[in-house]
């Protein structure tokens, strides 16, 4: 399967020699620039690598968040030749890092080591959005890299809205899919019980579980919560 390389705020004198000699070693190219992307937008692309530009003034937040929730997609940074700045960035998020200028043969060796290393499984069983992260293959959710601990049907609930990123789902849909056996007098009524009960465990990813009235529900980014 061809490899899949994202580039992401790479100088722009740069990009363009990086990406012509990934893709005539056979990979496939993507990049985003002028801006850091999200777990979720990275996940969504499905990279095998990530090779980022470290900022002038290195700020490792953004590529420590990638690191936590995307921890099976390994991280190149490119930076400047500074020792500090290498060995805060290899102890913080990245599982490599190249100083700039470098030779086109060495760099092109470190990318053929980590993709022969890569493990990521291109399953729809890891699920990010937002701060929020469900793997549902070991049954773990984490909010802004802090696990949460859920029931079966919270987490099964949780995992079927976050399945729909930004879709209504109507509560007859989460009834049949979450609740399919159930022979409850009351049945609509559990869901708001469990929808209340996902929100107090969430913490600062509760805001994202959106009620729309008479409908159903919605995980997507807000900042009103409605009961």
């Amino acid at each position: 399967m061809q490899p899949h390389v994202l580039l992401i705020d790479i100088q722009t004198e740069l990009a363009p020699t990086l990406e012509a000699y990934l893709s005539q070693a056979g990979c496939r190219v993507s990049q985003i620039v002028g801006q850091i992307p999200n777990p979720f937008q990275v996940h969504q692309l499905r990279p095998d690598l990530l090779i980022m530009a470290l900022p002038e003034s290195p700020n490792l937040a953004p590529c420590r968040r990638l690191s936590v929730a995307l921890n099976q997609i390994p991280i190149m940074l490119l930076g400047e030749n500074n020792h500090d700045d290498r060995v805060a960035s290899l102890n913080a998020c990245a599982n490599d890092y190249l100083p700039i200028p470098f030779a086109m043969e060495e760099f092109m060796a470190r990318v053929r080591a980590k993709l022969r290393r890569i493990h990521w499984q291109k399953t729809d069983e890891l699920f990010i959005f937002s701060n929020l992260q469900v793997d549902a293959r070991v049954r773990e959710v984490h909010c802004d890299s802090d696990p949460v601990e859920l029931t079966t049907k919270e987490f099964e609930l949780l995992r079927y809205l976050i399945s729909h990123p930004r879709q209504v789902m109507t509560v007859q849909q989460i009834l049949d899919e979450v609740w399919p056996d159930s022979v409850l007098s009351d049945r609509k009524n559990i869901v708001q019980v469990y929808i209340r009960s996902l929100r107090q465990k969430l913490g600062n990813a509760a805001n994202l579980l959106q009620t729309v009235r008479g409908v159903g529900y919605v995980l997507r980014e807000s900042s009103t919560v409605a009961s």
